[in-house]
């Protein structure tokens, strides 16, 4: 009997060791930036990379907004829906120079989200985004990491204009893999509120063709910008 008891102990015993504890889930941070490549450990789904090579442009028809196939030397790399609707869905651009851009349109379950960008929920988005690029800094991914500015996209803005809530940072991209460039980068976030969504613009490109850069980046927000000024005169008028 006593030889039964301790093969039972020693069963239990390998057992339990061969299960082990499990391991403690990623943290809850908001979209990866755009140049980032996807973790061993896959965060939460908003941070999901575009699908590339699935479609050549997107039109969103509930929000009619529209996403062509370029915008200056942006060329259309993908479209991502979700697997969690709250989460609604991402679009990537790239350039051959390493710059690289992602669009996040969601509503995370709210069901009222205030046109513009003073709503403090607007705030809370962004600051989650900061946290994100800080979340790689703890890392080891991001290095020597920058705040370089924040405030009101465009500065400069009359009423009626479409504005955005931004933040911008600079940071060295560490070498990993799946990572297409390593060196100093610039990482801007821009993101409003429009028809009771969420809607993000995450752009990241190499600091040395920070000019060039920008031009695209002015195209891509430029477009975004009118068409949400045309559904907005639109919806204005009873259309």
């Amino acid at each position: 009997m006593t030889h039964v008891i301790a093969l039972v102990t020693l069963f239990v015993a390998v057992t339990t060791l061969g299960c082990g504890s499990p391991t403690n889930p990623p943290p809850t941070i908001s979209a990866a930036p755009a140049d980032e490549a996807a973790p061993a450990n896959p965060l939460p789904p908003e941070t999901a990379a575009p699908v590339e090579g699935v479609k050549e442009s997107f039109t969103d028809e509930k929000l009619l907004l529209t996403f062509p196939s370029k915008l200056g030397q942006l060329s259309f790399a993908g479209y991502d829906e979700f697997d969690e609707p709250d989460m609604g869905y991402s679009i990537r651009y790239n350039t051959t120079d390493n710059m690289k851009a992602d669009i996040y349109v969601y509503d995370k379950g709210r069901l009222s989200i205030p046109d513009g960008h003073t709503d403090p929920a607007i705030a809370k988005e962004l600051a989650g985004s900061d946290s994100t690029i800080r979340f790689y800094e703890q890392q080891g991914t991001y290095l020597a990491v920058k705040e370089l500015g924040r405030g009101i996209y465009p500065e400069k803005s009359e009423s009626g204009d479409v504005t955005f809530l931004f933040s911008r940072y600079q940071y060295h991209q560490a070498a990993r893999r799946g990572v297409t460039f390593t060196g100093e980068r610039i990482s801007e976030t821009f993101i409003r509120g429009f028809r009771d969504h969420f809607v993000k613009v995450r752009v990241s490109y190499p600091e040395a063709s920070a000019e060039r850069s920008v031009v695209d980046r002015e195209i891509l927000l430029q477009h975004l910008s009118k068409t949400i000024k045309t559904q907005n005169a639109e919806r204005a008028s009873g259309r």
